[in-house]
């Protein structure tokens, strides 16, 4: 059974498989593309902030200290800029017909 790190580096490049697989293909699948890529994202940051991070802070704590908070406060800000861009786009998805759905992800 994979570690946790190993099952989220994978998440990672799921999602990036994705990015790459909706450069790649016509209009007509592209929806489906975004429908999936936003459930990916929206699973993998809640299994990041409500178990890994948490964790990893504690852990970084023991181990260097406060100084080691601004790491996981630096993924927590990451984190709000995906959630905002994934609000947008998911309101662009359902405004948008699947022939419009041509501009980059």
């Amino acid at each position: 059974m994979p570690n946790a790190i190993e099952m989220l580096r994978e998440d990672h490049r799921k999602v990036k498989d994705l990015f790459e697989h909706f450069e790649g293909t016509d209009s007509g699948d592209r929806k489906e593309i975004v429908d999936t890529t936003l459930r990916e994202l929206e699973v993998h940051t809640s299994i990041e902030e409500e178990i890994f991070y948490p964790a990893a802070r504690l852990a970084l704590q023991e181990l260097d200290g406060e100084e080691s908070d601004d790491t996981i406060d630096e993924a927590w800000e990451e984190h709000h800029v995906v959630k905002l861009l994934s609000a947008e786009l998911k309101k662009c998805a359902l405004a948008m017909s699947t022939t419009t759905l041509n501009s980059p992800f």
